[in-house]
C-alpha cells in the first residue's frame, strides 16, 4: 500500500512539474507576442492571436520518435501573389535530387546562405526579393530550420524547443516580416518595372509606355509557368519516394519469406 502511494505521489509530482514547465513556456511566448503588439490567447495547440493584422500560431509538437519541435504559422491574406516555397537545410540527399532534376535550388548570391539552405521556390523573382538580408540572417541564426510558403500560410519549423524570450520574438518577427514583405512585393515590383519602362521610353524619345505595355507589366504567364514546373518536379519526387518505399517493403517481405523458408 505504501509503495502504491509513493508511486502515485511521484506520478502526480511529475505531471505537476510538466504542467508548470509548459505554463512557463507559454507565458514567455505570450510576452513575446505582446512585445510586438500582439494579442495572445492560450489554446490546446499553444499560443494563437493576431499579430500585425493577421493570425499567428506558435506551438511545440513532439512524439515518441522525435524530439520537441518548434512550429510558428502565420496566416496569409488573400491579397498576395501566387508563390510557393520550401526552404530547407542543404543535405547530401538534397544535392543529389537537384543534380538529378528531382528538385530545384535557387541561388541568392549569399555564399553562407546558399551553402546552408536549399531554396525550392517559384516564381524565382519573388523568392529573391522576399529573402532579403533580414530574413536570411534570421534563418541562418536558426539553422537548421525550415520555412515554407504554401496555400494560405507561412510555416517555420525547427527540431528544437525555442523557449527563450529573444528566440521566440525573433521567430515571430521572421514570420511576420516574410508575410508582410510577400504581400507588398507585387506593388513594389510593378512600380519598379513601370519606372524602368518609363526610363527606357524616355531614352528612346517617347512620352511614356503605352497602355498595352503597362498592362503587359502585370502579366503573370511567366510566373504561372515557373509554378507549374515546380509542381511537376515535386510530383515526380513524391512518386519516386513512394515507389522506393514500396520497393523496400517488398524486399523486406521477400527477405523474410526466404529466411523463413530456409529455416
Amino acid at each position: 500500500m505504501l509503495g502504491t502511494l509513493v508511486a502515485l505521489a511521484s506520478i502526480i509530482a511529475i505531471l505537476g512539474a510538466s504542467v508548470a514547465a509548459r505554463s512557463a513556456r507559454l507565458h514567455v511566448i505570450e510576452e513575446a507576442f505582446r512585445s510586438l503588439g500582439g494579442q495572445p490567447k492560450r489554446t490546446l495547440r499553444g499560443i494563437e492571436g493576431p499579430l500585425r493584422g493577421l493570425p499567428v500560431r506558435y506551438s511545440f509538437t513532439s512524439n515518441q520518435r522525435q524530439a520537441m519541435r518548434t512550429l510558428c504559422c502565420a496566416e496569409l491574406s488573400i491579397e498576395r501573389p501566387s508563390f510557393e516555397m520550401d526552404l530547407r537545410p542543404e543535405t547530401r540527399w538534397g544535392r543529389q535530387d537537384v543534380a538529378h532534376g528531382r528538385a530545384i535550388d535557387l541561388l541568392l548570391g549569399d555564399e553562407a546562405f546558399d551553402d546552408s539552405f536549399l531554396v525550392e521556390a517559384a516564381p524565382a523573382e519573388i523568392a529573391r526579393a522576399l529573402l532579403d538580408q533580414e530574413a536570411r540572417t534570421a534563418l541562418l541564426t536558426f539553422h537548421p530550420c525550415r520555412l515554407t510558403v504554401l496555400h494560405d500560410e507561412i510555416r517555420f519549423s525547427k527540431m528544437e524547443a525555442l523557449t527563450e524570450f529573444a528566440e521566440v520574438r525573433r521567430v515571430l518577427e521572421l514570420c511576420t516580416h516574410v508575410r508582410s514583405r510577400l504581400e507588398s512585393l507585387p506593388a513594389l515590383m510593378h512600380e519598379e518595372r513601370l519606372a524602368q519602362a518609363r526610363e527606357s521610353a524616355s531614352l528612346a524619345g517617347y512620352r511614356g509606355p503605352s497602355p498595352q505595355a503597362i498592362g503587359a507589366l502585370a502579366s503573370s504567364s511567366g510566373s504561372a509557368g515557373e509554378l507549374a514546373a515546380l509542381r511537376r518536379i515535386r510530383a515526380r519526387r513524391t512518386m519516386l519516394r513512394s515507389a522506393q518505399a514500396v520497393a523496400l517493403v517488398a524486399l523486406g517481405i521477400v527477405g523474410f519469406l526466404l529466411a523463413s523458408g530456409h529455416c
